[in-house]
């Protein structure tokens, strides 16, 4: 049985949402999740509306922080990093400097691949990929979407795309909660992702393909209900269906049919146009989901260093 002698704790400072976990690590960097914990701010709504996070959302954030610090405190190793909202906003900087005060650990401003690489590497090692054929991770978080191959015995190749739910939908005149989009967001919409994913190439045939990030999780939710699972297939025939539903629904009917909160149904066609397009470019028919991502690539980053001391 594995020793599990580390407690390691992480925080991602997401554009739709901050996620806390605890994990425990073993001698050899084997990771236990032991608990998690979400705080639905969308920071990428001030950041890509108004180039700026507000005090508001600022005060919110210190709100989740200051419930989760006494366990950040305990841990053996500390990480916490932001993501496309603060590289976006001008004070995104002053603000991770000002969550690190009342964290009580820096919150690190990843740059887009870095990003890349380490939700990548979380979502491989949590999946069990076994090395032996092409991997590709498809991310579609709220403000970048990121895709990362892996391939047998190579470094991982990562690309970080203006593609994330929240940008898209911004960028493309969103309507009022009670009204569709408009034909002409619609089309604006669809142009930006294509633009985004061009020189996206096809992944290798035999291989796997993992979906991970709020833009899947929100649309596996929707489209499967409560019953789905990580490691549960998503078909691009299904994502192309419900896009299609989503594009002539008002976001206040999208969270009653759905029972998503009205915030995630703002950005769920967004995610949908972002995530099927993803996949007619990579020419894959279907997708593993994951749950797991940048918290667990940082974990296991934090589990490297321990072992090194």
């Amino acid at each position: 049985m594995s020793d599990f002698s580390y407690r390691i704790a992480v925080a991602d400072f997401g554009s739709n949402s901050i996620k806390f976990g605890l994990f425990d690590a073993d001698s050899s960097g084997q990771l236990r999740p032991v608990a998690s914990h979400r705080a639905m701010i969308a920071l990428g709504d001030d950041a890509f509306q108004t180039g700026r996070i507000s005090e508001e959302s600022a005060h919110r954030v210190e709100e989740a922080l200051r419930r989760f610090a006494p366990r950040f405190a305990e841990a053996d190793a500390r990480a916490a990093a932001a993501t496309s909202a603060f590289r976006a906003a001008e004070n995104g900087v002053e603000m991770a400097e000002r969550f690190s005060e009342t964290l009580g650990v820096r919150v690190e401003i990843l740059d887009g691949l870095e990003e890349a690489r380490l939700l990548g590497r979380g979502v491989l090692e949590t999946a069990n990929w076994d090395g032996k054929a092409e991997a590709v991770v498809v991310d579609i978080g709220g403000g970048s979407g990121e895709i990362i191959r892996a391939r047998p015995g190579a470094p991982l190749q990562v690309a970080s795309l203006a593609l994330g739910a929240i940008r898209l939908r911004e960028a493309c005149a969103p309507p009022p909660d009670d009204e569709p989009y408009t034909k002409e967001s619609v089309a604006a919409l669809h142009a930006m992702a294509k633009g985004e994913l061009r020189g996206v190439a096809p992944a290798a045939p035999g291989g796997r393909c993992f979906g991970a990030g709020g833009g899947f999780t929100t649309l596996a939710e929707a489209i499967r209900g409560a019953e789905t699972r990580p490691g549960n297939l998503l078909s691009r025939l299904e994502l192309r269906g419900f896009l299609e539903t989503l594009c002539v629904t008002p976001a206040s009917d999208i969270a009653m049919r759905y029972r998503l909160p009205l915030r995630r149904a703002r950005i769920a066609f967004a995610a949908s146009v972002a995530a099927w397009r993803a996949l007619v470019n990579l020419r894959v028919k279907r997708i593993e989901l994951s749950w797991a991502g940048l918290r667990e690539g940082l974990a296991a980053r934090e589990a490297d260093r321990l072992r090194q001391k």
